[in-house]
Formats: structure tokens, sequence, C-alpha cells
């Protein structure tokens, strides 16, 4: 870390809390990383984990130990967090920081989810507007029984399926996709704005077969000419179920409002609009 303020009151927190915890040889050596990450993150929620080394020296019979070497990883700001509007005033923190882990960790204003708010979190980080039943416990990626009513002490998902999740955003990104805000589904559905249309994502499909069914479409059949040339005139673009996609026209054309279906099976290469 740094050598500022902040992190040396983290530096001494730590070493505080590594005493009260280990009193003997034997406690030191034991010492877990797990601990020290429970208990520093209870104290300061930008702190993602922390790392202990250890090493044991012994020089005589008087001067032997074990040395602590530890390294505190600081949360990361990957996105910020919304819940939708009808849910707020049930919360206790309803808008916070998260890390690329999927983890909630520091509360930021409510005017920040405003569309007409601009501010350096909002230029900078993904908007994720989120169904509090797609919130899991923190420290054991479970559902919390009854509902959630704060975010604090949340993450969106499990990490798995936030992994994917993460991963698609980050090929999209790559591909010059504009990303507007994604909704988080109590069901693993993700909607991403993509601005001229939503791209429907499911965390049961890994991400690769995901990729894999949108590039697919876009070089070939119905949609490639409005994924690449004419985006306005989608309105949808649902890639969540496995070896097909669904979409939705809109605009002037002579498809426009019908749901279309496009198979991505490697033994059915047939298009088909449906009534």
């Amino acid at each position: 870390m740094k050598n500022t303020a902040e992190n040396t009151e983290i530096k001494q927190y730590i070493e505080v809390q590594a005493k009260k915890n280990a009193d003997s040889f034997l406690d030191l050596i034991s010492l877990e990383s797990a601990l020290l990450t429970k208990l520093a993150r209870d104290e300061y929620e930008q702190i993602n984990r922390i790392d202990v080394n250890k090493k044991v020296y012994f020089n005589s019979i008087k001067d032997f130990g074990v040395k602590l070497f530890v390294v505190v990883i600081k949360n990361d700001q990957y996105f910020y967090a919304c819940l939708e509007d009808k849910y707020r005033d049930q919360f206790l923190l309803s808008s916070m920081l998260g890390n690329s882990d999927g983890e909630l960790y520091e509360e930021i204003s409510t005017e920040n989810c405003d569309p007409k708010t601009n501010s350096k979190i909002t230029e900078e980080l993904i908007k994720f507007v989120i169904n509090p039943k797609a919130l899991y416990s923190k420290s054991n990626q479970e559902r919390i029984s009854g509902g959630a009513d704060s975010l604090s002490g949340m993450r969106i998902y499990k990490s798995e399926d936030f992994r994917i999740l993460k991963e698609i955003i980050a090929y999209l990104e790559k591909n010059s996709f504009q990303i507007r805000e994604v909704y988080i589904n109590e069901l693993k559905l993700v909607e991403i704005d993509l601005s001229d249309y939503k791209l429907i994502i499911n965390m049961e499909k890994d991400e690769v077969d995901t990729i894999t069914d949108f590039e697919t479409v876009a070089r070939a059949g119905k949609l490639q000419k409005y994924i690449n040339e004419d985006r306005k005139s989608i309105e949808y673009i649902d890639l969540s179920y496995k070896n097909k996609v669904f979409f939705k026209l809109k605009g002037s054309e002579e498809d426009a409002g019908k749901d279309g279906i496009i198979s991505t099976s490697t033994t059915q290469d047939a298009k088909e609009f449906l009534d």
C-alpha cells in the first residue's frame, strides 16, 4: 500500500488485531488470512482481502518467533449499484459501489441513481440496477432468509455467476459496444442496455456459448445487417437460450414488431419468424 494516512491507519489496525488474536508462538503460526480479512473488512469497507505470509525465524533460544508479511488488497471500483426504484424505500442502503468480484462495499449518494446526474461515478463506472432477490450474502454467498433490507454486506449473485457476467461485459467493451446500464434480475437473467437495444443473457449459460451465439448471428443471417449497420432497428436480442437466439425488431421495417428466432446449432442453420 502507498504510505498515506489512511493506509497507515489500516496497517496499525491489522497489527493490533494480529496481536489480539495471536498471544503465543503457535497462535501466530496458525493465524489465518481469512480471520484478519474479516476483522479488517468489518472496520474498513474499502478492503477486499488480506493475504498473510509467515516466516519463522530462530536465532537463539531467546530470539525466535514468526514474522508476518501482510498484503492488503483494496476494492477496485468496477460498478455502482442502484436498487430498482420500487424497492428503495424498503432498504437502509440502496446505492453502493461494487468491485470486480461482484461485492458491494461502500455507500454512495442515491443521487447517482438519477439518470440526470453527472458525476465522476456515473461517467467512469457501469450502472447496475438490482432486483433485491439477486442479492447474496458476501460472507457465505447464500441468499438471505426472508430477504435483505440493506445493500451492506451483500454481493450480486454467486462469484461464478458474476464472473460470467464480467467476461461478457469485457467482450462487449472490447468490441466498442457502449453499455448504458445493466439490469440484474432475480432469475439470473441480465439485461444489458447497449443504448440502441438490449442484450439479454443468462448466468446459467457460460460466457463462451453466449459470445459464440452472438458472433454467429452477427456474421450471417437475419440479424447480421442490423447488428453491424442498423442497431437502432433492434429492440432486443435474447441470448439466454441454448443454440437459439430470439430477437425483436422495431422501426418501419417490414419485419418490425415481430419476434424472431435464429438457430445457432451446428446441425441446423434455418431461421424463421414466429407469429
